[in-house]
């Protein structure tokens, strides 16, 4: 063990002493290199790599200690990772978290964006903001109070009351800082299963018309076969053999048959599905079974089709649902709490209850830790068209970027419980520390980097 922990400190003082004698010119220091770790890029080309360089709220490149190194300068922070995995910042691409903070577990607030950074969120998506909600979260925005990078999408019902268009308030993908946006328009099409249906087929082809000709992505919450058949019926009509170009998003997608997997496929949607079920579903329903016998529902091969959607090459975006699905009442086997991306790629990985146990009907359909890993990151970008700027560590992306103290990845499938048990140990989102764990301090760069102002 005395040799090994020798043989590291020689290998990172080799580099540094390398760094500092044989690089290139540097006309552009970087402000922070992490180095000696083990990153994770989710970049097909380059998904591995030592060490990263941040300038400003930026990536400034990824790559081996000593060409990173090479880009210090006299005041450039160097912090030694240590072995240390650090990743690109997780993406919530379905939840509830700022706005219903009160539903479950939170006092306010500012209590639930500590919880969703100490968890290593950096984006979240909020599906249901109403115009004066918009106006809440720029409100906080303007007064420092929101963390993480939030993609609103405005609703135009919520089950049978029936909101309207509020969204042509604004603009697509209209950006108020680079911590608040519009992303969409959502719509719930049905509840308890199938048994309520909020929309005649005429009505939702309307709505889906009238959001899509304006050039607005949708987001179409859908539990049943039947809902689903209207969903994807109205989203053929709008444009009949089109590909997805305004990357159209069905959410949930609890209930679905081969037919419709075969056009999800085929047009692009993409799947926003919950990484934690069907496990949570018993817990997060007690009246669930009730629910599925009255509506005579009894093929539980269509629920929860994970595996089966990524192996037929559809991009699935990963979410929490939270507090709907997830919550702070959710004692949670192991250390990685209910709602964090780490117990969410754990669940999809063994879709287990909060007692660490999976019901019969439930084995099978499960996504692996990488797979995991995409759609809570690049694929989570992807569904807001913000792929160009965060979801994988690249030169000129947002410095959002998370340190676990393990690698997920590396995690074999027989010591899955492992991945429970990583712990998150700081979260940066736009080159500022959101959050440090404590006895982490080392890892955390002082004083924090000053980020640029939040503009679009």
């Amino acid at each position: 063990m005395a040799l090994n922990h020798s043989l590291k400190f020689f290998t990172v003082f080799f580099v540094l002493m390398l760094a500092a004698c044989c690089c290139p010119p540097n006309t552009q220091p970087a402000d922070l290199i992490f180095y000696n770790g083990d990153v994770i890029t989710m970049e097909t080309d380059n998904p591995k790599a030592q060490a990263i360089a941040i300038l400003g709220d930026e990536i400034m490149a990824t790559g081996s200690d000593h060409d990173m190194l090479c880009k210090a300068g006299p005041n450039t922070i160097k912090i030694n990772l240590g072995g240390k995995t650090l990743v690109p910042g997780f993406i919530d691409s379905h939840a509830h978290w700022i706005l219903d903070d009160n539903e479950k577990g939170f006092n306010s607030i500012d209590e639930a964006m500590q919880y969703v950074v100490k968890n290593g969120w950096t984006s979240v998506n909020e599906l249901f903001v109403r115009q004066e909600d918009l106006e809440v979260l720029q409100t906080l925005d303007n007064e420092g109070r929101i963390k993480v990078r939030v993609n609103a999408y405005m609703p135009v019902n919520y089950r049978d009351n029936y909101i309207g268009r509020e969204y042509l308030l604004h603009d697509p993908l209209e950006n108020f800082s680079s911590h608040v946006r519009i992303a969409g328009v959502k719509f719930v099409t049905d509840s308890y299963y199938g048994k309520d249906i909020y929309f005649t087929q005429q009505a939702f082809d309307a709505e889906i018309r009238a959001a899509d000709d304006q050039g607005w992505q949708v987001a179409i919450h859908s539990e049943s076969i039947e809902a689903l058949n209207m969903v994807l019926k109205s989203l053929g009509r709008v444009h009949n053999g089109w590909f997805n170009a305004h990357r159209h998003r069905i959410e949930h997608l609890l209930m679905m048959n081969d037919t419709q997997l075969a056009e999800i496929r085929q047009k692009g949607y993409i799947a926003s599905i919950q990484l934690n079920l069907p496990g949570n579903f018993p817990e997060q329903d007690p009246d669930f079974y009730d629910h599925l016998d009255a509506v005579g529902f009894t093929d539980f091969d269509l629920i929860g089709r994970w595996k089966d959607l990524n192996d037929a090459g559809i991009l699935i975006a990963g979410g929490s649902d939270w507090p709907w699905i997830t919550n702070t009442t959710f004692i949670e086997q192991g250390g990685a709490p209910a709602g964090s991306p780490l117990r969410l790629i754990y669940k999809a990985a063994t879709h287990t209850n909060t007692a660490d146990q999976t019901e019969a009907w439930m084995d099978g359909q499960y996504l692996t830790v990488a797979e995991s890993m995409k759609a809570l990151t690049i694929n989570g970008a992807y569904a807001t068209f913000e792929e160009d700027k965060k979801g994988s560590l690249a030169a000129g992306k947002w410095a959002d970027v998370v340190i676990l103290s393990d690698n997920p990845i590396a995690v074999g499938k027989a010591d899955i419980k492992a991945v429970r048990d990583i712990d998150v140990l700081m979260t940066m989102i736009g080159g500022k520390v959101e959050y440090c764990a404590a006895g982490a301090v080392d890892l955390c760069p002082q004083p924090v980097i000053t980020p640029t102002p939040r503009s679009p």
